[in-house]
């Protein structure tokens, strides 16, 4: 394992801020890699940093990702849950027949079910006019698939082959290109999503700045990311399951990513959210871990507690502590500089 000390902060600069703050923390969401990981806070803009791994270790790190496997539980059950889901964002957007309007009224019963799936649409809202929108780190393609079942203009491209490969196999509009590919051969697009991405990898203004280069003028990028001053991350410490050592390299706090996000030439505006998963995942995974177990081993006594639990803990983090799970920040480019 390299040197885990940072010269500096990856967001901010900042050297002589840079303290420990969890050390010795294994890969027990996905058991993918041996070794003992650190993480570090910046006390100037408060994000939090991993330890170096090298090129092997990253590669070894996403080797049993969730991209890489089907979630569902029978090919029927798939297929029933994603018709619902399809009729319901139609509905939702004003579009479809009288059975998708039905739906969306019925949601309205369903408060955080409704906000779920309006979160899913990353800011998309009716119409899905002409806009060109590019999905960065699009793993099997399936937020790309829905875009494109619902009337937008989609792609997007993934680092993971044997994502791209799982995309391509089912039809999806995804690639490995890069963004310096795109760049070089003129493509601009209205939008660009990057869906809890930007954690992922070591210098995430560079990232933003790529992602710049191919934004259409007026153009606007969605972001969304673990939030680092969460309550999830103060109750849980190092057993929080979105720190995720050895694979999120960076975790933002606002302050952080507005900062990552002026860096790159654009506004910051951030949204309140919570959970992008259900609230019972960020419980009963971070309980799993406090009691010894992997993020995928918890106990069935810790499931039961969670399930049981989530909605109190949804209620607490979004009323009492504002204190939401996650980051989501939209940025627009009003002017591009002289290329």
């Amino acid at each position: 394992m390299n040197d885990p000390r940072l010269a500096d902060c990856r967001i901010c600069g900042a050297r002589a801020s840079i303290l420990p703050l969890y050390s010795g923390l294994r890969d027990r969401n996905f058991a993918a890699i041996e070794g003992d990981f650190d993480i570090f806070r910046c006390g100037a803009c408060g994000s939090l940093t991993a330890s170096a791994l090298s090129k092997h270790e990253l590669r070894s790190a996403y080797g049993q990702y969730y991209t890489h496997h089907d979630g569902a539980k029978t090919r029927t059950l798939a297929r029933v849950r994603e018709t619902a889901r399809m009729a319901a964002l139609h509905g939702l957007l004003g579009s479809g027949g009288v059975t998708n309007r039905i739906i969306a009224l019925l949601l309205r019963l369903l408060p955080s079910r409704r906000a779920s799936l309006v979160r899913g649409l990353r800011g998309l809202e009716k119409g899905a006019g002409s806009q060109t929108i590019l999905d960065v780190g699009a793993g099997d393609g399936t937020f790309v698939d829905t875009l494109n079942r619902l009337g937008w203009d989609a792609e997007g491209i993934e680092v993971d082959q044997t994502a791209v490969e799982r995309a391509q196999k089912a039809g999806r509009r995804v690639s490995a290109s890069e963004l310096r590919d795109l760049s070089t051969q003129g493509r601009r697009y209205d939008l660009i999503t990057l869906n809890h991405v930007i954690e992922h990898v070591d210098d995430p203004c560079q990232l933003l700045v790529d992602c710049v280069a191919v934004l259409s003028e007026g153009g606007s990028i969605w972001c969304a990311t673990p939030n680092g001053e969460s309550y999830g991350a103060r109750v849980f410490g190092p057993n929080w399951v979105h720190l995720d050592p050895p694979r999120h390299r960076v975790i933002f706090t606002e302050r952080s990513l507005r900062g990552c996000f002026h860096q790159s030439g654009l506004t910051s505006d951030s949204i309140p959210t919570q959970a992008y998963a259900s609230p019972s995942l960020e419980l009963g995974a971070s309980l799993g871990l406090v009691v010894g177990a992997s993020r995928l081993g918890a106990p069935w006594w810790v499931l039961v507690f969670s399930r049981i639990a989530a909605p109190l803990w949804q209620w607490w983090t979004a009323r009492a502590t504002r204190r939401y799970s996650e980051l989501v920040m939209t940025g627009r480019l009003s002017k591009r500089g002289t290329e």
